[in-house]
């Protein structure tokens, strides 16, 4: 995968916060695709950068590039995969040196990306857009029980 910060959208003046997905592989580019497909706008304020194959040098090259774009037009929100890995760890460093502007959170899923995406469209607290990712993000994380007294050649809903 060839990586060129150039291909990012133009950011649009006004707004407040973007979000930044890192993650071990494509994981943060899926997540973006299937935010796309869900929550389909034009104002586009989610970016990822990949850590693939290409060493460590060259991702962090790639997450500072980006976010120094991003960081032009407002606050960032880096939503990581795992926490301690490099993608993480690397934001971390980010964080540290712009904690007015910036906030991470690791163990990033897509409820919790459903819902931060849908806050930064008009929200630019990066407290509460923190807040609702955590609370997504652990809201999100179920296991199944066995429904009770269920026909299954009904077309009730399930949930």
């Amino acid at each position: 995968m060839h990586w060129d910060v150039q291909r990012l959208p133009v950011l649009k003046r006004g707004i407040n916060m973007n979000i930044l997905i890192t993650s071990h592989s494509t994981l943060c580019i899926g997540l973006v695709n299937a935010y796309e497909m869900l929550v389909p706008t034009d104002a586009t304020k989610i970016y990822a950068v990949p850590f693939i194959d290409e060493g460590i040098s060259e991702f962090r090259g790639h997450l500072n590039e980006t976010f120094a774009k991003l960081a032009e037009d407002g606050k960032v929100l880096i939503l990581a995969d795992l926490l301690g890995g490099s993608p993480y760890n690397e934001a971390n460093l980010i964080y540290q040196q712009h904690q007015d502007s910036v906030r991470l959170l690791a163990g990033v899923n897509f409820p919790m990306l459903v819902e931060v995406g849908q806050y930064v469209q008009d929200g630019d607290n990066l407290d509460e857009a923190a807040r609702i990712g955590l609370e997504a993000g652990r809201a999100g994380v179920i296991q199944a029980e066995p429904l009770v007294d269920v026909d299954n050649d009904s077309d009730e809903e399930l949930f």
